[in-house]
């Protein structure tokens, strides 16, 4: 993985339409047509030579051209920067271009009948299609003006830097500072800093573009900002075609998984799955033992957005997923952890909304509820089942009977989902399979248009790090601490602390993101370059585990009252580990040691004469005297040798 990863605007997305450029394997290739759910024709625009290729090969094709280049890249403002009248203005153009981007094929007619109800121009229409086809991102929807784009930055980026820094640190406060006096501190940062500081009217001008809710909510007790904020309207939306609704819920699973080193009981899973309304198609998951969160929902949303293969290759599954794709809406239910602020900012500029439940909206999520009342009947037979209740349980012990891992349990889920679920016929499909339904969505039937391949995102990476969570802390010597885990680079750190170093507590945090699933490394935003850089755990023997399997081997520690520190952690982890390694040496010596034993007295019993079934009388063999009496009549008419 590269050590820093740039963050411009939203993910590059390739079209599959048609006459798109693409790259593949190094070649400017055209696509001329979709050929199934998971390759698409293509032809090499050098040697016109015909190329059926994998769609999760191919990649965006790298342009000089600055016209077209102003088109491929998103808007450098940060999604939370726009306000609610450029958010309005925003979601109302897409909802006029919507219907032609969804459309398989695109007719001047269709553009003319959008044009004269929406008071848009023909001309205006087909840009505003190109500007979001090309970057799959709705800010790029916004009218921008003659002249200097708004937002341009003129200063220095370390001013800016500075700038954002006293802004969040005194402006965005209960203290409800006034404007001169964020600026005074600013001036008295970047003069420390050896910078030209930037005037009153600079800061002021940031200060107003900042998004009015994030300001009142920050300046105001929420009582105070409650009556000013507009909630978010809830409701039921169709779902006539692929990806149109998506709905997003959580289970725990009815199986107890045990630890991949030491194979102990861990507990039940909590499994998050997306599935498209209406395909009956899944096409999300995630699975992890740490309960439902914004990153339990985070990570199904990334994972429905991108294509399956990277996914299944982690897993060693070759099965068939082709389902992937940004939906229209994605519909939840009204708890914290898909209400969080941080998700809600994750989604905003992505070209879908998330839709609430209404309370007591109990028909609003039926489907992924029979989903998931379905997936409870796929984990019954495994070995640590629990069961619904203790009447179906009866004497089965779950935990002695717990065999499968986490990673074999996803694998055991996902198979499950492609070779069974979406390949079996469905009552509300009408007999169809949701495989069938997709296929038919996607890509058509007799009389029937598909809505056409989704496009793909380029950078899956960058996807997934747009839905990680993300903490504060404060670069020491000895580097940060996220929950007992100690991360450090040297020349990295080194720098950034002494840049930081004169300033408060407050201002010497810096922003950071974490994968839970692996706690080796983390990643520290750099508001200077505008990216990230990876940062390693300092533990360099840490095993790649997840944040939830340190917490077990952390509380197992704990509770046998040793050390529990990350590096005695580490240790306990790898020495479970090599138990287990030693355990399977020993069995596989145990097993040939009693092999070699068997064979042994096989061999001997077959050698032993059967006992007489006199065992009294004495045998003709046998004398009392130490003579043995041998009748030489018995020998008569032997051959001599």
């Amino acid at each position: 993985m590269d050590s820093f990863l740039k963050r411009e605007g939203t993910p590059a997305t390739l079209p599959l339409k048609p006459g798109t450029l693409l790259d593949y394997q190094g070649r400017t290739v055209k696509v001329i047509e979709t050929i199934s759910l998971e390759r698409v024709m293509v032809n090499d625009e050098s040697s016109g030579q015909i190329i059926n290729a994998p769609i999760y090969q191919l990649k965006p094709l790298i342009v000089s051209d600055s016209s077209t280049a102003t088109l491929t890249a998103s808007s450098s403002r940060d999604y939370a920067d726009y306000g609610d009248k450029e958010w309005t203005e925003i979601n109302r153009r897409f909802d006029i271009i919507f219907p032609l981007l969804s459309a398989q094929s695109r007719t001047l007619d269709d553009v003319k009948a959008v044009s004269e109800s929406s008071g848009f121009s023909v001309a205006m229409i087909y840009n505003m299609i190109k500007r979001f086809e090309a970057t799959q991102s709705k800010t790029s929807l916004l009218p921008r003006k003659r002249g200097r784009r708004k937002g341009t930055r003129l200063l220095d980026a370390k001013v800016e830097a500075v700038i954002a820094e006293g802004i969040r640190l005194h402006y965005l406060t209960a203290q409800k500072k006034s404007v001169v006096r964020v600026a005074d501190f600013i001036e008295t940062r970047c003069r420390t800093l050896s910078i030209e500081p930037p005037s009153v009217g600079a800061v002021r001008k940031r200060i107003n573009d900042l998004e009015p809710k994030k300001t009142k909510r920050a300046r105001h007790s929420h009582s105070e900002s409650k009556q000013e904020i507009d909630q978010v309207e809830t409701g039921i939306p169709g779902a006539e075609r692929p990806l149109d609704f998506i709905q997003i819920d959580h289970t725990q699973v009815n199986t107890i998984v045990v630890d991949e080193h030491d194979r102990m009981p861990l507990g039940r899973p909590w499994i998050t799955l997306a599935i498209d309304v209406n395909t009956r198609c899944v096409l999300g998951i995630y699975l992890s033992l740490d309960s439902p969160s914004f990153v339990s929902v985070g990570s199904a949303i990334s994972n429905m957005l991108l294509t399956k293969h990277d996914y299944l290759a982690s897993l060693e599954l070759s099965v068939e997923w082709p389902m992937y794709g940004a939906p229209r809406k994605i519909g939840a239910d009204n708890g914290a952890d898909f209400k969080s602020n941080y998700l809600t900012r994750s989604v905003e500029d992505y070209p879908f909304s998330i839709e609430w439940r209404p309370l007591g909206g109990t028909n609003f999520g039926g489907h992924i509820e029979r989903l998931m009342s379905t997936f409870s009947l796929w984990v019954r037979e495994l070995p640590g089942a629990t069961f619904a209740n203790p009447k179906e349980r009866g004497d089965y012990d779950s935990e002695s009977q717990a065999a499968m891992t986490l990673y074999e349990l996803e694998q055991f889920i996902v198979r499950h989902i492609c070779e069974k679920y979406h390949k079996t016929p469905h009552k509300g499909l009408r007999g169809a399979t949701p495989y069938q339904e997709w296929e038919r969505g996607i890509l058509g039937s007799p009389g029937q248009p598909g809505v056409g391949m989704p496009s793909v995102y380029s950078d899956p990476n960058r996807v997934r790090i747009d839905f990680l969570p993300f903490f504060y802390r404060t670069i020491t010597r000895s580097g940060i601490t996220y929950k007992n885990i100690p991360y450090q680079d040297i020349e990295l750190f080194g720098s950034e602390r002494l840049a930081r170093e004169r300033k408060s507590e407050e201002e010497r945090k810096s922003l950071f993101r974490i994968d839970p699933r692996d706690i080796t490394r983390i990643w520290m935003w750099d508001p200077v370059l505008e990216g990230y850089h990876v940062i390693p755990c300092a533990v360099r023997d840490m095993p790649a585990i997840s944040l939830s399997e340190f917490k077990a081997h952390e509380r197992e520690l704990k509770n046998r009252n040793e050390a529990h520190d990350a590096f005695s952690i580490a240790r306990h982890a790898e020495d479970n580990y090599q138990l287990v390694e030693d355990a399977k040496e020993k069995t596989k010596q145990a097993k040939a040691k009693r092999k070699s034993t068997e064979r042994r007295k096989y061999n001997a019993m077959k050698s032993v004469k059967p006992e007489s079934s006199l065992p009294n009388e004495a045998s003709p063999l046998q004398s009392t005297n130490g003579f043995v009496d041998v009748d030489i009549a018995a020998f008569e008419g032997a051959e001599e040798w």
